[in-house]
């Protein structure tokens, strides 16, 4: 950075060398860099602890930060395969162990054999950052005045650690002026040409949402006459996630990911927030392939004057759309549940007339979302799941869910993995480590992606809340077909960026083997 502006600097010191947090989107991987958010809660915390007075001084210099239109610089070096402790530092995996995972409700309702409970097991990792003695620093580019810097250095001294308590912190708090010329991460904008890292900052409301939560945790609750051990706090939203890259990637020629132009644009079909029914991801091709069949029945009987598009008949080789649903994965809080679905229509390369024949899919869209007037809402009967109702288009909302955001799906990655399982389009040719490759090499070919230099299987998706199976309660035997053959849960690897959507494997036109994109800077 070379502009000449004057900074609040939030330092950090890490004694025992190490940085110990997760990531958000993998829980398998540390965080890197240290989000803010994560910085100004502790920070919020220590200041709950202080006298009235020093804490009332200390709200008025961290609402300044938090309100601060502009996400901070974090100076820190990047992590990747080659660290040298100064520009750039490794991840370390601790022991990690095995958990019982609890059981979904659809799994539940359907009966589990005594003997299966706590067999399904999830995986629990722990890892952290190798920084050294090297400080992290935070820079805000508003200043604040003596006393409210005198408050917040005060409050910064409190602060004991930072993510777990397995890495103590010394912080402290000082004004700079002039040009910062340190390797740091920058925000950028969302760019499928730029390796980023997505990076959670803090908003306006923030503090709030704390102190709410503060009170909650120390206020009374009262069950069935008894005193609670302890208040329930409803998970809230901390931030929000803006794309960060770092100096070294940023001075670096940028290249283009490979394109497979397989797929073509994403139309989002949300669920309603009034839904009696709320699915979860194990039942995502039930959903879709029941959502496919209700926009269907909207068209005429084939050869009439009003039948349904080819891209939403067409089979086997031919171009067709895809009915992906999108599950709320990869955030602590996550839940599975599936948020809405995406049509992916084929790319323009592959169906030159895809525009024309969207306007016609739009069609059937609407009458899926529209009843007559003194009719109930139409819904979708999905097996095993219930009544769906879907909403309106996301773009009536300010902001979409990042769920329903196509760049959450389409940014270029060199890493996928996978959210819902895949369902492989060949069995292995035998028994030799290789075989995998070549049979997820095949998956590849079929959407036009490159080879993967690397195949790993999974035991269960690496991102919080993905499904672990594919539920077939209650499935017509005519809709079983895609979900016969190998099924697993993997993590691709590619030579170069490859840009998304990622979707492998023979049910992929009804949202199996769909992937996310995982961040570049990964542990070494």
């Amino acid at each position: 950075m070379a502009e000449e502006r004057e900074w609040t600097r939030v330092e950090l010191r890490f004694p025992l060398g190490s940085y110990n947090a997760q990531s958000t989107s993998d829980f398998s991987q540390p965080e890197w860099p240290p989000h803010p958010v994560r910085v100004l809660a502790a920070m919020v915390a220590a200041a709950h602890s202080l006298p009235v007075e020093e804490r009332d001084r200390a709200r008025v210099a961290l609402t300044a930060l938090a309100s601060c239109p502009e996400p901070p610089t974090i100076v820190a070096p990047r992590c990747d395969g080659a660290p040298d402790g100064r520009r750039s530092v490794a991840a370390f995996r601790g022991a990690s162990r095995w958990a019982p995972r609890n059981h979904e409700l659809g799994e539940l309702k359907h009966g589990i054999h005594p003997r299966e409970l706590g067999r399904g097991r999830a995986a629990v990792e722990k890892g952290g950052i190798a920084i050294g003695d090297q400080p992290v620093a935070f820079l805000w580019p508003t200043t604040l005045d003596h006393d409210a810097l005198m408050a917040l250095d005060r409050v910064a001294a409190e602060v004991t650690f930072l993510g777990t308590s397995r890495s103590p912190v010394l912080a402290k708090v000082s004004t700079i002026s002039g040009t910062n010329d340190e390797a740091a991460w920058l925000p950028i904008a969302a760019s499928r040409t730029v390796v980023a890292t997505d990076v959670r900052v803090p908003t306006a409301t923030l503090l709030a949402t704390l102190d709410a939560q503060h009170e909650r945790r120390n206020g009374k609750l009262r069950r069935g006459g008894a005193p609670a051990r302890a208040a329930f706090v409803p998970p809230a939203s901390l931030g929000r996630f803006q794309a960060y890259g770092h100096t070294s990637n940023l001075a670096r020629e940028p290249k283009e990911p490979a394109d497979p132009r397989y797929w073509g644009e994403m139309l989002m079909l949300p669920v309603d927030r009034e839904s009696v029914v709320r699915p979860k991801a194990p039942g995502a091709f039930a959903l879709a392939r029941a959502t496919r069949a209700a926009i269907l029945a909207a068209y005429g009987a084939a050869g009439s004057p009003d039948e349904a598009p080819s891209l939403l008949t067409a089979r086997g080789s031919d171009p067709h759309a895809a009915f992906v649903p999108l599950p709320f994965v990869g955030d602590p809080h996550a839940d599975g549940r599936i948020i809405g679905i995406a049509i992916l229509l084929p790319h323009p390369r592959r169906a030159p007339d895809v525009l024309i024949q969207r306007r016609a899919i739009e069609r059937g869209i609407r009458s899926l979302l529209t009843s007559p007037p003194g009719t109930e809402p139409r819904t979708v009967g999905a097996p095993g799941i219930g009544n769906v109702l879907f909403g309106g288009t996301p773009t009536t909302t300010r902001t979409p869910p990042l769920t329903l955001q196509p760049e959450r799906w389409r940014r270029a990655s060199r890493i996928w993995s996978s959210v819902t399982p895949v369902v492989h389009s060949r069995y292995r040719p035998n028994s030799r480590p290789e075989s995998l490759l070549e049979q997820v090499t095949a998956d590849c070919r079929d959407v036009g992606l490159p080879e993967p230099v690397r195949v790993e299987v999974l035991r269960s998706s690496r991102f919080h809340g993905a499904p672990l199976g594919v539920s077939r309660a209650q499935l017509p035997e005519a809709w079983k077909g895609p979900l016969r053959g190998p099924t697993n849960h993997l993590e691709v690897t590619f030579a170069e960026p490859v840009a998304g959507p990622v979707l492998l494997g023979k049910a992929r036109h009804f949202g199996l083997g769909l992937c996310l994109p995982v961040r570049e800077e990964r542990a070494g």
